[in-house]
């Protein structure tokens, strides 16, 4: 069955935009190449807010789906 994965980031000063855009992009890429994915999409909403749509041939996420090093400069 497949899944889709939907997420939401309000970006709380314009300082974190261009290390937010750098990080998106490369985990937007690795998303669209990995093997079971149907799709990726990013949407700007109002202000600082940005929508994320995956979908996944099956339930099982991919491994960069899963916390990791990476994960932690985002905070």
């Amino acid at each position: 069955m497949p899944l889709i994965a939907v997420t939401r980031l309000r970006i709380r000063s314009v300082r974190f935009v261009l290390p937010f855009g750098w990080y998106t992009w490369g985990s937007f890429r690795q998303a669209k190449r990995a093997s079971g994915s149907l799709g990726v999409k990013l949407r700007k909403a109002e202000g600082f807010a940005f929508w994320t749509l995956t979908g996944w041939q099956d339930e099982r996420l991919p491994h960069h789906a899963t916390p990791s090093a990476r994960d932690a400069h985002a905070s």
